[in-house]
């Protein structure tokens, strides 16, 4: 089984805490970064070391466009997704292996 290495970016230490929580025990998903500052977001996409990115509802609430519009122009080869606050765990494995496993066309 292929792992699927994900990146979370949220900026509520809580929120992001939940996030790691829900996906920790998930077989086919490895958390590869956690960012929770704006500043360190840029150098985080540059390691690559992902496939999937999860923009978390707190982050995604406040800075949405301005961080869909700079990931999608610097870093258009990036899978994002966005968490909703009433995503359950369930959802957000679904989001992340839909867009991990989406085939380019």
């Amino acid at each position: 089984m292929r792992q699927i290495k994900v990146m979370i970016i949220e900026n509520s230490d809580i929120m992001l805490k939940g996030i790691v929580f829900m996906l920790k025990n998930e077989p086919e998903i490895v958390i590869t970064n956690t960012v929770e500052k704006l500043k360190d977001i840029s150098e985080a996409l540059k390691s690559n070391n992902h496939d999937v990115v999860i923009l978390g509802p707190m982050i995604s609430e406040n800075y949405e466009e301005e961080l869909e519009f700079a990931i999608s122009t610097n870093y258009p080869d990036t899978k994002l997704i966005k968490i909703e606050y009433e995503d359950d765990s369930v959802e957000i494995v679904g989001k992340i292996k839909n867009e991990a496993y989406k085939i380019a066309v």
